[in-house]
């Protein structure tokens, strides 16, 4: 088995750090790929774990460190790539260091929060609280930029589910998450992001 937890950075570009003590600058080993320098850790097992990108897979890149130190990678993670939801991801983990801090309340509605939109949100839709926003359990169907393949031909009927009852996957509420963090939080995202999530981190190239 392998000995460290690994936490997921991106969806396409995935970045992967062991949870340790890490600087601001990654280290190369000569050859990550063998990771000879590191006692009982076996490329094999994560290979068998995590097999490499095929051609058709949307993975493309790939780096686990340990310490520190990079001891597996494949993959041109030196190239910049385009990613998609990423973004969805990278927020939620934002809104978790917002609640730990007390600058958000998941049980605000977006009616508390004053959200609408250019078509009106309904009653029960505005009753939506920010933490069924995070779970994709909004209630709140409204068509939005950038959706594909089954959020668009999937979409239910508005107001055919209670926020909170329902999972379905959109753009609505990811955008709104945006909107609603920089007016809670008082931070533009890409500020908050950079202090308490890449410089812990020591995220490069972000």
């Amino acid at each position: 088995m392998l000995k460290w937890f690994f936490f997921v950075v991106a969806a396409l570009t995935v970045t992967v750090c062991a949870f340790a003590t890490v600087p601001r600058v990654w280290n190369p080993s000569p050859e990550p790929q063998t990771a000879h320098n590191f006692a009982d850790f076996d490329t094999s097992q994560i290979e068998s774990l995590w097999p490499a990108p095929g051609p058709d897979d949307r993975k493309r890149a790939r780096m686990i460190l340990h310490k520190g130190d990079v001891i597996f990678v494949d993959g041109p993670t030196d190239l910049i790539m385009n990613t998609h939801s990423m973004r969805k991801s990278i927020m939620s983990l934002m809104y978790g260091i917002a609640v730990d801090k007390g600058l958000i309340d998941l049980n605000k509605t977006l009616a508390e929060l004053g959200i609408d939109e250019t078509i009106p949100l309904t009653a029960q839709e505005k009753t939506a609280t920010i933490r069924d926003l995070l779970m994709f359990r909004s209630g709140v169907f409204l068509p939005a930029a950038g959706e594909h393949d089954a959020q668009i031909t999937d979409r239910p009927q508005r107001d055919s589910f209670q926020p909170g009852a329902y999972f379905f996957a959109n753009n609505f509420d990811t955008n709104a998450l945006g909107t609603i963090f920089v007016q809670e939080t008082g931070y533009e995202i890409g500020a908050f992001m950079e202090e308490f999530l890449a410089k812990p981190l020591g995220m490069q190239d972000f």
